[in-house]
Parts: structure tokens; sequence; C-alpha cells
């Protein structure tokens, strides 16, 4: 919808712009200073199409930014309700691994044979 809105006032502008130019050109003959105030009136006119055409593009860049903002904070929401996807059962604690492995805390490269992570204590 906002950028239909955008295109309608782009090709407004264009009018208008050509109809600046025409309305000078129309008015000239019946002298220079007609020809000017004809010309100003026309960019007078032409001033707040230009800016709501601006304010256009400008809230599109918002909505993109305020779109981003709240998937970034659902994605945030995701995670942290997340458990811990690499918790150990009660039943294999204590057991040592068998080659190097990464620990789920802090991302480690643990030696094998450990239990425990070098950095943070986390068990394997």
């Amino acid at each position: 919808m906002k950028s239909t809105l955008k295109i309608i006032t782009g090709i407004l502008v264009i009018i208008e712009a050509i109809i600046a130019v025409f309305g000078f050109f129309g008015t000239l003959s019946q002298g220079f200073f007609a020809a000017i105030i004809s010309f100003a009136i026309s960019i007078a006119v032409l001033a707040p199409l230009v800016a709501v055409w601006l304010l256009l593009s400008e809230v599109e860049t918002l909505e993109i930014k305020v779109r981003y903002l709240e998937n970034e904070h659902i994605r945030r929401d995701i995670i942290e309700s997340e458990p811990i996807s690499n918790t150990v059962p009660e039943a294999q604690r204590g057991r040592r691994a068998i080659t190097s492995w990464t620990c789920a805390k802090c991302g480690t490269v643990n030696k094998a044979n450990t239990a425990n992570c070098e950095n943070c204590g986390g068990a394997y």
C-alpha cells in the first residue's frame, strides 16, 4: 500500500514539475516577472509532494527496522525459554568421554577421557 502511494506521489511530482516548466514558458510572454511568480507558485506546490514522497520512503525503512526488532525480540524470548539441549541425564553423570568433546555451556573443546570441562567445570 505504501509503495503504491510512493509511486503515485512520484508521478504527481513529475507532473507538477512538467507543469512548472510549461507554466514558466507559457507566462514568459506576459513578462519575466509573471513567469518567475508562476514558477515560484509551482515550486511551492511541488515542495509538499516531494516531502510526502521522502517521508513515505522513511516510513518503509522504519517499518523494516521495527519488524527486525520484533523478530529479534521473539528470537531472544525463544532462546531464553528453551532448556539447554546438551544436558546429561542423571544416569550418565560421572562418565568420561571416549573422544574429545565440546562443552555445552562454554563451547570449550575438551580432551578425551575427561568427565568435566577444563574451562567451566561443566559435566560431560
